[in-house]
């Protein structure tokens, strides 16, 4: 499939740690057109899972949904930071917990046609637990440890409505026979 090729670039607005772009592409066909689109570094998510079969899971207020949610830690990566690198740092910030084993479940994308942020599924386990370092912001996060029994339920009943959650416990299931 031939690419479009990106004449120039613009930021549009820049809202610190996301801004919106415009590049004006050239089609395969010749044709001309202008693409905005959201740019916003890339992040980590971070299945943790006890020795007892818990889910590690993180419940915080999250203000655009004026909701609290109940989620797995994630966080986007500082400016250089490898997402490996990233997932530990927000797996201790936001629950305590340092793992001894952290393992990829692979790279995805968020919201490919408005956006080019994506993230990397970790799975953290034989974990050691420690003191959380909250930043400004997760003021109130609280963790739950969460039976694997009763994920899908949670999920089903809506009270996991985090699609990056949601979605990360399926690709989680579809590899545990391998892991």
């Amino acid at each position: 499939m031939n690419e479009p090729k990106c004449i120039s670039s613009s930021t549009i607005a820049d809202a610190g740690w996301f801004s919106l772009k415009r590049d004006t592409i050239t089609l395969p066909n010749n044709q001309t057109l202008d693409y905005n689109y959201v740019h916003k570094r890339d992040f980590a998510l971070t299945i943790p899972i006890l020795q007892s079969g818990e889910f590690v899971m993180v419940e915080q207020y999250r203000y655009p949904v004026k909701a609290v949610t109940l989620e797995f830690p994630k966080g986007s990566a500082n400016p250089n930071e490898q997402l490996i690198d990233c997932a530990k740092r927000e797996l201790s910030e936001e629950t305590g917990y340092q793992a001894k084993n952290i393992k990829s479940l692979g790279q995805y994308y968020l919201a490919p046609g408005i956006m080019d942020q994506s993230f990397e599924v970790f799975l953290a386990t034989n974990l050691i637990p420690g003191k959380q370092n909250l930043d400004a912001s997760e003021q109130g996060l609280t963790v739950k440890l969460i039976k694997s029994s009763n994920i899908e339920s949670l999920i089903q009943n809506q009270t996991i409505k985090d699609i990056e959650t949601i979605t990360s416990y399926f690709i989680y299931k579809l590899q545990s026979p391998a892991i």
